[in-house]
């Protein structure tokens, strides 16, 4: 599919660029799950309505700063190939490929952003960082999803905050996550250790391509592993905690331990 093929000669650009301690982390990135208000969630949805809405969300997508100029991608329009891409890139998990129809991709001019649709949620919007920089990413994913809202009424509760499929993920929606490289850890047998002691500060830790993945050259996730998906816990509160997420990103041993992918 063309529409791919110049992304191909390119770097990701997160990881192209050094940011701060790209030595140990070698990106962030800021995620915010929304669903449209009055719809059901993607689950409760048939494929046609699924591919109409869709269409919608590619629509209303058209008017916001930061992503015209990208690209629209249905899932079902792509081959095997071009969808292991996005994968490899980080673009999408491979659990968003095992039904395609109707789900579709977003992709900011640089590919910094990308807005996945009919995931678990309506919409799973992503921003990258190169290096460690959580706050660069949540405003940036911040300053998206204000615009998405103006175009895409999202579905929203005074007490819960904003809907989502999983229960888990209500409130603010927000997951942050760092891409790291602990290759010293594995050689000294205690990356298990450090595991374990990230699970009780509330840091989940994921393989090289995130739930139920491993980590490249490290075996499975029990195992040793060189490189890691380290998610800080979704922080999912009330609405006002929109205006809290600078500081939740600046203190994450305060979150609550929950959320999806």
């Amino acid at each position: 599919m063309r529409e791919l093929d110049d992304l191909l000669g390119q770097n990701v650009p997160w990881i192209d660029h050094e940011g701060p301690r790209a030595a140990l982390v070698l990106s962030s990135r800021a995620r915010l799950a929304r669903n449209l208000s009055g719809t059901p969630f993607p689950h409760r949805i048939a494929a046609d309505e699924l591919c109409s809405l869709r269409a919608r969300v590619f629509e209303g997508c058209a008017a916001v700063e930061g992503l015209t100029g990208g690209r629209t991608l249905a899932m079902e329009d792509l081959g095997d190939l071009q969808r292991r891409f996005l994968v490899e890139r980080h673009l999408v998990s491979a659990e968003f490929l095992e039904f395609v129809l109707g789900r579709g991709l977003v992709l900011a001019p640089r590919s910094e952003a990308a807005l996945l649709v009919h995931e678990e949620d309506h919409l799973r919007l992503q921003v990258f960082s190169a290096g460690f920089d959580p706050e660069g990413a949540l405003a940036r994913a911040q300053a998206l999803v204000r615009g998405l809202e103006k175009a895409l009424p999202f579905a929203f509760d005074p007490e819960l905050g904003y809907l989502t499929a999983c229960p888990t993920n209500l409130g603010t929606g927000l997951r942050l996550s760092f891409l790291v490289h602990l290759p010293a850890l594995v050689r000294t047998g205690d990356l298990e250790r450090v595991v374990q002691a990230l699970g009780r500060l509330r840091v989940t830790v994921r393989g090289f391509h995130g739930e139920g993945s491993g980590a490249p050259g490290g075996g499975p996730m029990k195992k040793a592993i060189s490189s890691m998906m380290a998610s800080l816990a979704s922080w999912s509160a009330t609405p006002s905690a929109m205006a809290q997420m600078a500081s939740a990103a600046a203190h994450p041993s305060a979150a609550a331990s929950q959320g999806s992918r």
